[in-house]
């Protein structure tokens, strides 16, 4: 998939990823709020919302919507 079209799509993936590299340092979290912190055991869910600084990273690379745990790869569940 990506050797067709004269490696377009690869190159733009090394483009991407290389900028990502380099700006990924600017990428931080400036707030969190959690509901219901009081008697949490593990497993217990916990909706979060956090305020998240891009830098020079263009805002349209993350998400504007709220999303799911289900949609986070590595989310914490049962404490592991």
């Amino acid at each position: 998939m990506l050797a067709g079209n004269d490696l377009a799509l690869a190159v733009d993936l090394a483009s991407w990823k290389e900028k990502m590299h380099r700006l990924w340092h600017q990428v931080h979290i400036d707030d969190v709020e959690a509901e219901g912190t009081r008697d949490v055991s593990v497993g217990t869910r916990i909706p979060i919302t956090a305020t998240i600084s891009c830098g020079d990273i263009p805002s349209k690379r993350f998400p504007s919507k709220p999303i799911s745990e289900s949609s986070i790869p590595g989310a914490i569940v049962g404490g592991n």
